[in-house]
């Protein structure tokens, strides 16, 4: 999750990410991580570029960007 975060750009909403290297990010989808949740451990986190929002919740649907 920690890497996934350090793509947010704080300075931008909707998406929160600098759309010239990261073009087609869905800024309403969300983005899992790999991360397991310690409150639950079959959740993951997960993040949101409409305003780099974080959480976590058992996986279902949405987007994956790698980052290392």
């Amino acid at each position: 999750m920690k890497e996934l975060a350090t793509t947010v750009d704080e300075s931008r909403g909707g998406p929160a990410i600098d759309t010239s290297a990261f073009p087609g990010t869905e800024p309403e989808g969300w983005y899992w991580s790999s991360s397991t949740a310690a409150a639950d451990p079959r959740a993951r986190w997960k993040l949101s570029y409409d305003d780099g929002y974080t959480s976590y919740r058992d996986v279902a649907t949405g987007h994956v960007r790698c980052v290392r």
